[in-house]
């Protein structure tokens, strides 16, 4: 489904197979399982909490294994993320 310039407040949000743009959140949560395709683009987002679901969560503890791995695991985990977001700098 799409939503556009909704706004949405204190509901329980599963974002996949759904699309929001220009939407407000507000104090909502905001669940992502990762078994279909969200589009989420120029939304506002006010306290909201994010909860990770079914194969969403199983990477999440997947990368969060791998983090605990030693070195290499650290560096193929800070190296995923900054590949997403180029502009963070997670290493010294």
């Amino acid at each position: 489904m799409r939503f556009e310039k909704k706004t949405f407040e204190k509901q329980r949000i599963v974002l996949d197979y759904n699309e929001f743009e220009e939407c407000r959140f507000t104090e909502c949560e905001l669940v992502f399982n990762a078994v279909g395709s969200v589009g989420f683009s120029r939304n506002v987002l006010d306290n909201c909490r994010w909860k990770f679901e079914g194969p969403a969560a199983a990477a999440v503890s997947f990368l969060k294994a791998v983090y605990g791995m030693g070195a290499d695991g650290r560096n193929l985990v800070l190296a995923t993320f900054e590949s997403i977001a180029p502009d963070l700098r997670l290493r010294g």
